[in-house]
Formats: structure tokens, C-alpha cells, sequence
């Protein structure tokens, strides 16, 4: 039997739906007229754009629809979408992975709608969020997807793979069944931050990197709704799909520019070349506690302060490395006041917007403590990593570390895949042992 729902109870319009489809729509706006002017010569150029096309209109149904159901048949479709423009645009290669993976958590999401609401549906759609946001160990299905066009990658971080934590968020009620949901959010935020940043380190490949970042800032996402933090997920989960899709549309420039660098000649004597980092550090961290003090002027949740320390690291690093790479005083005083004033609008407009947002998405969720834990775990690690490539730099060690950071950023190998490699390295093995002997040969002749 059809139940009986009123257009009032089937959409959901409010301010944060207004803001995700914002999102959608200016990410649509980029990536399709892209791919029909990059794709035009393409027997399958027209099929991509299109699927590309049904993958964003699913994406805003998603947003709009209220009920669970109706939200699943939005899921399954952008999952559709997807993995025809992967297998048209990049082969079987580029979709099996990925395939594979994007059905699972739709079988997630169904059996949510299938058990109902309680924990266990709480913990199923947390486990299709982590599938969806690329995260461990399902990581491997976004690596494959670098094998389609560039439209499709942009296609996929700026919208696809934000598709999770647009789910838990919009299904709050749900969320709210207990600690145990949330603690598996912040559990695998937390590893895939750590993984993320650990493979982001090492990539060579600018395309690997943009992909491994991705983990991370999804990761960082579902670390917030563990936290309880759901107006800063959903305006992290914002600027990181406008960010990352336009970089992604302009990865071949960045290719150029690495280049040009490689190219030039050595840059200028730093003006600062050890006080920099620990000036702009300082600099930036200031400024991210004056925002908050503004923005904040009552008490902070735990959560809210765990989060708010992880931002400011952020912005402390980059801010660091921006001031102690200037070349001259004037470059040095600019990149400082530009740095403080980033890092104080940044904190402002979280606490501002968190007012703003938060009547949209109706009670907060509480804290788990289990969940700090992780999100105080996870931030020590990422800066255990900092220190020890910046304090090790060549050392056996620290080059040990990133082999191993390499290996966790890669994608899982399928048993076919190591079967594969192990058959290309025999006629390798074979061709070096017989090498010696021929030379031999040569000389003795």
C-alpha cells in the first residue's frame, strides 16, 4: 500500500537544504559544460555528459526529499549514474571497484529503510556514508575512478562522494539512537583522516593527491557527525565540494605549473627562514581563538573545542609555510595579516553560521566521549606526521615512514590484480637471472 503523503511532509525546504542544493547546483553548473566542450570528440562523450547530468539530478533529489525511502531511490539512481559514466569513460577498469563498492552501500541504505528506525538503521546508513565518502578501506573504488575523464573526477569529489554525509545529515532523527552510531562515524573519520593524510604525503601524482585528500576531508566530515557537530560538517562538506571540483577541473594547470617549477631557477633567499613557520603558526593560531571568543561568547561544547583545535592546526600549518616561504619583508607582513585575517573570519563564520543553521536541523546531537577520543587520537597522529617530516627529512626512518604512508594511501590490490603482478614479475625475474650468464658468454667469446 502507497502511503499517503502531502508535498509538505515528501520535500523538506529549509536553510540547510537551501545551502546543499547551492552546492549541487553550482558544481552541476561547472562540471557539465565542461564535459561537453572536453568530451566533444568522444564516441561516448554525449552518454558521460548525460549520465554526468542524472547523477546531479539525483543528487539534488536527495537533498530535497524527506522521507528515507524516497531518499534511497535518489541514492540508487546517483549510484546508476555513476558507474555508467565510469564504464563509458574510463572502461571496466575504472568502474568494476567502484561498482562493486556503490552497490554495497546501497544495499546499506535499503535495509535501513527495511529494519526502520532504531540504531541498528542508525549504523547502517553510517556504514553506507563511509562507502559513499571513500572511506577505509573502501577508499580503493576512488583511486580506480582517476581512470575516467576529469569531468567525472570533478563529477565525483565535488558531489558524489559527499552524497554520505548529506544522508546522516538530513537524517538526523536517526542518527539520534544512541552513542553507537556516532562513534562508528567518528571511528572511521578518524582512520580515514589519518590514512588520507598519511598517503597524501607521500603521492607523487597531483590527481593522487587531490584523491587522497578527499578521504581526509570526508573523513573530517564524518569526524563531526560523531562529534555531534552537525552545522560544521555540513559548512565543511560545502566548501569542500565547491573547492575540490574546481580543482579538479583544473588539475592539467596545476600539472603546468609543477612543471614551470621544476623548470625556473632557484628561488630568492627567504627572508625568514626559521622564525617564518613558528611566526605564522602563532600568527594564525591567535586569530582562530579570537574568533571563537567572538563568535562564542558563552561556553564551547567539548566536541566544538576538539574541532575547533583541529581547524586551527590547519590553519596554523598553512599559514606557517605561507609566511616562512616569503622572499621579501613586505611579502612576509602581507601573507602574515592576510593569514590572521583568514584564520579569524574562518572561526567567525563557523560560530556565526552554526547559529544560523542550526534551528534548520533541529536538536544537537550529545557528545560521546568515545568519540573525542578519536578525534584527539586522530589529530595527534596527523601531527606526529608533520613533525617527523619536517624534523626528519631523509632520514631511513622518516623514509620508511612514508613507503609505509604510500602503501596505506594505495588502493587494496584484488586478488586478480596480485595475481596479475606476481605473473609480470616472473619474465622480470627470469630476464635478470639470465642476464649475468649471457654477458659471460660475451666476454668468454
Amino acid at each position: 500500500m502507497v502511503p499517503d503523503l502531502s508535498l509538505t511532509e515528501l520535500l523538506r525546504l529549509d536553510a540547510a537544504t537551501l545551502l546543499l542544493l547551492a552546492l549541487v547546483l553550482l558544481v552541476a553548473l561547472a562540471v557539465l559544460p565542461y564535459a561537453h566542450r572536453s568530451l566533444r570528440g568522444d564516441r561516448h562523450g554525449a552518454s558521460v555528459t548525460a549520465a554526468l547530468a542524472l547523477v546531479f539530478v539525483a543528487s539534488a533529489a536527495l537533498v530535497v526529499l524527506a522521507p528515507l525511502p524516497a531518499q534511497a531511490i535518489a541514492w540508487s539512481t546517483a549510484t546508476l549514474g555513476v558507474i555508467v559514466a565510469l564504464r563509458l569513460g574510463g572502461g571496466t577498469s575504472a568502474a568494476r571497484r567502484p561498482a562493486t563498492w556503490l552497490v554495497a552501500s546501497d544495499v546499506l541504505v535499503w535495509a535501513a529503510v527495511i529494519v526502520g528506525p532504531g540504531t541498528a538503521a542508525a549504523i547502517l546508513l553510517v556504514g553506507a556514508a563511509i562507502i559513499r565518502a571513500a572511506g577505509v578501506p573502501a577508499h580503493g573504488w576512488l583511486l580506480d575512478a582517476l581512470r575516467a575523464p576529469t569531468p567525472v573526477s570533478a563529477a565525483l569529489h565535488g558531489g558524489v562522494v559527499n552524497g554520505g554525509a548529506i544522508l546522516l545529515i538530513l537524517q538526523l532523527p536517526a542518527m539520534n539512537a544512541g552513542a553507537a552510531p556516532l562513534i562508528v562515524a567518528a571511528a572511521f573519520g578518524a582512520l580515514a583522516i589519518v590514512v588520507g593524510g598519511a598517503g597524501l604525503a607521500a603521492r607523487p601524482d597531483i590527481k593522487g593527491k587531490l584523491v587522497l585528500s578527499t578521504v581526509a576531508q570526508l573523513g573530517f566530515t564524518l569526524l563531526c557527525i560523531g562529534l555531534g557537530l552537525t552545522v560544521a560538517a555540513l559548512l565543511h562538506l560545502v566548501a569542500h565540494g565547491w573547492y575540490k571540483s574546481s580543482r579538479f577541473l583544473s588539475s592539467g594547470d596545476g600539472v603546468d605549473r609543477r612543471a614551470r617549477e621544476r623548470r625556473s631557477p632557484a628561488a630568492h633567499r627567504r627572508v625568514l627562514p626559521r622564525a617564518g613557520t613558528p611566526l605564522g603558526a602563532t600568527v594564525a593560531a591567535a586569530a582562530v581563538v579570537a574568533g571563537v571568543l567572538v563568535a562564542y561568547p558563552g561556553a564551547v561544547s567539548l566536541g566544538g573545542a576538539v574541532i575547533t583545535l583541529m581547524i586551527g592546526l590547519a590553519l596554523a600549518a598553512a599559514a606557517g609555510r605561507l609566511v616562512a616561504h616569503a622572499v621579501t619583508t613586505g611579502e612576509a607582513l602581507t601573507r602574515l595579516t592576510a593569514s590572521a585575517t583568514l584564520s579569524f573570519a574562518a572561526a567567525l563564520a563557523l560560530g556565526s553560521l552554526t547559529r544560523m543553521l542550526g534551528p534548520a536541523l533541529g536538536a544537537p546531537l550529545a557528545t560521546p566521549a568515545a568519540s573525542v577520543a578519536l578525534a584527539l587520537a586522530a589529530a595527534l597522529a596527523v601531527l606526529l606526521l608533520a613533525v617527523l617530516r619536517r624534523t626528519a627529512a631523509g632520514a631511513s626512518y622518516e623514509r620508511a615512514a612514508l613507503a609505509a604512508a604510500l602503501a596505506l594511501g594505495a588502493a587494496p590490490r584484488t586478488p586478480a590484480a596480485r595475481t596479475r603482478a606476481r605473473a609480470a614479475a616472473l619474465p622480470a625475474a627470469a630476464s635478470s637471472t639470465t642476464q649475468p650468464t649471457t654477458h659471460r658468454q660475451e666476454v668468454a667469446a
